[in-house]
C-alpha cells in the first residue's frame, strides 16, 4: 500500500541540471515558506513506521533530559 502527498521542498545544488535558469535554480535551492516548489512524495508503512521510530527516539530524549535537569 502506497499513498502520495505533496510537499514544499527545498533541492541541493548537486541535484539541479545545468539546463536551469538561475532564477530557478535560487528558488529550488533557498526558497522559504509557500515560495518553495511542490513536490510530489511516496508514503508507504515502512515511512510511517520509520517516522514513529523518530517520534519515539525523540521522545525517549526528551525523558531523558528532563531527568538529567530533575536531579
Amino acid at each position: 500500500m502506497r499513498s502520495w502527498s505533496w510537499a514544499k521542498i527545498n533541492a541541493g545544488a548537486a541535484n539541479i541540471g545545468p539546463g536551469v535558469s538561475a532564477a530557478n535554480h535560487q528558488r529550488l535551492t533557498t526558497a522559504t515558506g509557500l515560495a518553495r516548489v511542490p513536490a510530489s512524495q511516496a508514503t508507504s508503512p515502512s515511512t510511517w513506521y520509520a517516522a514513529s521510530g523518530q517520534v519515539n527516539n525523540l521522545l525517549q530524549l526528551a525523558r531523558a533530559i528532563i531527568r538529567h535537569i530533575a536531579k
